[in-house]
């Protein structure tokens, strides 16, 4: 028997004494549930939480996007804050796409 002492326990039965990522699944495709599905046991959760990151990027640039909007509304688009929303959205553009890659 595992002598760790960090167990969690889950409503299906199931437990574990690896740390578990818990995530709102809400906005998951169809492709993403056949990606966790397919993965073997030793993948599953390495997917998972690849699927979580993707989806927190994704809202982190809407909300540069939004930013920026407003900047450019408020102080035009030749601002030290508008340029630098510019340059981290395409920072984290690239890092999305990269996400998507693999």
């Amino acid at each position: 028997m595992n002598t760790s002492s960090l167990y969690w326990f889950a409503e299906d039965g199931s437990y574990g004494g690896g740390l578990p990522l818990v995530t709102v699944t809400d906005r998951w495709t169809e492709e993403d549930w056949s990606k966790v599905q397919d993965a073997t046991d030793s993948t599953r959760l390495d997917i998972a939480r690849q699927i979580t990151d993707r989806l927190a990027i994704e809202d982190y640039l809407e909300g540069l996007k939004a930013d920026l909007e407003v900047e450019v509304d408020l102080h035009g688009g030749r601002t030290q804050l508008a340029y630098d929303l510019r340059t981290a959205i395409i920072k984290t553009e690239k890092e999305l796409a990269e996400i998507k890659e693999s």
